[in-house]
């Protein structure tokens, strides 16, 4: 991590960082040096919230390529999977389909919201379906 006036390693950093980083850094660096040259301390103060600034923005940055890169390679793996046709990722071995249900009012497909052990039957489940209508179903199933 980079602290105001501390210049070690800040050019490898740059290195791996986006045009809007290096920008944003070396705005901070640049503010970092005039309050160090400031005159007052009002001066000084408001060259340091500017530096901050700077530094928040370029941690924003970062966060934004992160985000990017971490949305990419899900979207990759999602079109893989669904190219490949094998089973869900991201269902445990063993784990059960839970049968979608249609709403009691309107008939509407209704989505699972919640489930939960039936605390007075053992074996048994409450599952909670909400539908668009906003009506919700309850249903007690074998687990």
């Amino acid at each position: 991590m980079r602290f105001a006036g501390d210049r070690r390693g800040f050019p490898d950093m740059l290195k791996n960082l986006g045009q809007e980083q290096r920008n944003c850094l070396a705005k901070a660096d640049e503010c970092a040096g005039k309050a160090a040259e400031a005159t007052t301390e009002e001066e000084r103060l408001q060259y340091r919230r500017l530096e901050q600034s700077y530094l928040t923005l370029a941690r924003s940055y970062e966060f934004s390529e992160r985000l990017l890169d971490f949305t990419k390679e899900n979207s990759r793996r999602l079109k893989a999977w669904v190219e490949d046709d094998s089973p869900a990722p991201f269902f445990e071995k063993g784990q059960q389909f839970i049968e979608p249900t249609r709403c009691e009012r309107c008939g509407q497909p209704a989505q699972l919201m919640h489930r939960a052990p039936d605390t007075t039957r053992p074996r048994f489940e409450v599952r909670m379906f909400e539908c668009v209508c906003g009506h919700y179903t309850r249903r007690v199933v074998k687990s």
